[in-house]
């Protein structure tokens, strides 16, 4: 009896040995990441650029908008009977300074439909949806470029051909294209599309922004109120 209970020991001892070997060690639980991934949020913005003598100047990162005058002077053109446009007298325009009060940084502005940025860069892509941009490009990014003479601020007395323009402004063209402008050779002068392509835009602070327009007319179908969408462009490590 003896020999027979210490077999059964002896065979209990071997199940329980051969078990813990077939057991795998726990694993450590892995640290976690001190800088988890964060999805990117694409935000939308509706700017008011109806006025022919403002610009409304936006804060991406805030999402709010502050307008003040173009600055002067402002040049005031009349067709002669040539169909030539004239300098006939202008404005000082002091007042207006472009120095936005209300907002603490600003990377883009518009005029009607020109665009500018705050000492940033612009690149066209050839892709016309947000989610398939996710890298910067190494080249092609365009600064702003001084106009004369060419962005309209009165537009008043438009139909018996007495215009105001900015002496001078900042403009960046590359940005410029996210509206196309076909002339039609009478009034209205242009008919309105939307290019559809996704710009990237490089500001000064070194964020990158992904843009796309997605209107240029409030519902009621009042022309300069835009809308477009947006989102950082997150840096890969």
């Amino acid at each position: 009896m003896k020999l027979q209970t210490l077999l059964m020991g002896a065979a209990l001892l071997f199940v329980a040995t051969a078990c813990s070997k077939d057991e795998p060690e726990p694993k450590p639980n892995p640290k976690p990441d001190p800088d988890p991934e964060v999805p990117v949020q694409v935000k939308q913005i509706t700017v008011s650029a109806t006025d022919y003598g403002t610009w409304t100047y936006v804060d991406l990162k805030s999402g709010k908008t502050e307008t003040l005058g173009v600055k002067g002077p402002w040049v005031y053109k009349q067709q002669n009977n040539e169909g030539q446009m004239e300098e006939v007298y202008t404005k000082d325009m002091a007042e207006n300074t472009e120095e936005p009060k209300e907002l603490k940084e600003w990377q883009l502005a518009f005029h009607r439909f020109e665009p500018k940025t705050n000492m940033g860069e612009v690149v066209e892509t050839t892709e016309t949806e947000l989610s398939k941009v996710t890298e910067v490009p190494t080249s092609g990014f365009e600064a702003d470029t001084e106009v004369k003479e060419k962005i309209i601020v009165d537009a008043k007395n438009m139909m018996m051909g007495h215009i105001g323009y900015a002496k001078t402004a900042f403009v960046n063209l590359t940005l410029y294209k996210w509206l196309k402008r076909t002339p039609t050779g009478g009034m209205p002068p242009y008919e309105y599309s939307l290019s559809g392509k996704v710009y990237i835009l490089k500001c000064k602070d070194g964020q990158y922004y992904k843009l796309k327009f997605t209107d240029y007319m409030s519902q009621e179908g009042q022309k300069g109120v835009i809308t477009f969408s947006y989102s950082p462009i997150k840096m890969k490590k």
